[in-house]
């Protein structure tokens, strides 16, 4: 049974359960890690980016547990070709972000999956951003709106551009959408939360290893 910091998050696609935790219990948490996790820990400079990945890691190997009906400690988790975390001799696919002290998962049976999650009143170099990437007319629709619109509407376009490159494997400015069946879908967590979840079509021919 996981533990009630984990919540459920209603899914807008069918195939794909979503769940949210916070930072927390870094003890328990690293407990559960892999010798190469604890390892990797080296690599992160700051104590926030250690805390994060402990948390973010040690919950998905709750999460994988509770769906795959193994302990934490006995869940080999591997690298595909791109570098997107699997679990290695399984069917569930997953896909973690996180923002402030927010974590997210996208867990799903045979299907890639992919998610991200962004706080919607964050402020960025929007304009020369979507001028350069975005398509023509979205970019003109986007000049339009309000400067609270303009926000909105930014951070669910980079989030899907997240998702579906997380759940694809190709870096974020690539035409990820190309011959590649997916669903994408995006919402609202918390009022300020924008999330949005990717999942490929099973018969994609899964080019990343």
């Amino acid at each position: 049974m996981l533990p009630t910091s984990f919540v459920p998050v209603p899914s807008p696609i069918t195939s794909v359960w979503l769940w949210y935790w916070r930072h927390g219990a870094v003890d328990f948490y690293a407990s559960l890690l892999s010798a190469d996790e604890r390892h990797r820990l080296h690599r992160f400079g700051s104590p926030q980016r250690q805390r994060q990945f402990i948390c973010g890691r040690g919950g998905l190997r709750l999460l994988l547990s509770h769906y795959s009906e193994r302990s934490p400690q006995e869940l080999e988790l591997a690298y595909s070709l791109s570098g997107k975390p699997i679990l290695a001799n399984s069917p569930w696919h997953f896909n973690l972000s996180h923002t402030d002290n927010l974590i997210l998962c996208a867990i799903a049976a045979g299907v890639s999956v992919g998610i991200d999650v962004e706080y919607g009143l964050r402020s960025c170099s929007m304009e020369p951003i979507l001028r350069r990437w975005a398509e023509q007319e979205s970019y003109r629709a986007w000049q339009k709106l309000s400067p609270r619109q303009q926000q909105s509407e930014f951070w669910r376009w980079w989030t899907q551009k997240e998702a579906i490159a997380k759940a694809v494997g190709t870096g974020i400015w690539a035409r990820q959408t190309l011959d590649i069946p997916h669903q994408t879908a995006t919402f609202t967590l918390f009022t300020h939360y924008i999330v949005s979840v990717c999942a490929v079509s099973p018969n994609f021919p899964n080019f990343l290893g």
